[in-house]
């Protein structure tokens, strides 16, 4: 048995924001939640932990407007590090073509010698 779960994250923002903004705006509730410039990138995690509580390498999943992978979001991957799926689609969320390709590359290889044949 399997848990799977995505998260996703805009990099550059955090938990706490700052808000600037007129009293008129505030008063004429104009304005009544941080503010975003909409140029942050967006990218979803997925982790799949077992019962036995062994795990499945991480999935990013990046939003990109032409569904490919820019070198700077791998630079830091170490194929002999680090076990983890990259993809990308254009909303940074787990799309069927980026779920089904997950299933494939990781799932059913990393989980075919637990299965009950």
């Amino acid at each position: 048995m399997y848990n799977i779960d995505e998260k996703g994250f805009m990099i550059g923002v955090t938990g706490r924001s700052k808000r600037v903004f007129s009293r008129a705006q505030w008063e004429s509730k104009q304005v009544r939640a941080a503010l975003q410039d909409s140029s942050r990138e967006w990218v979803t995690v997925v982790a799949t932990i077992c019962a036995d509580g062994s795990t499945l390498p991480l999935a990013l999943i990046y939003s990109s407007a032409n569904c490919t992978l820019q070198a700077s979001w791998v630079d830091a991957i170490e194929a002999s590090k680090h076990d983890v799926f990259v993809s990308s689609s254009l909303t940074g969320w787990t799309i069927n073509d980026v779920g089904l390709a997950w299933l494939e590359q990781v799932f059913n290889r990393r989980t075919k010698q637990k299965a009950r044949l």
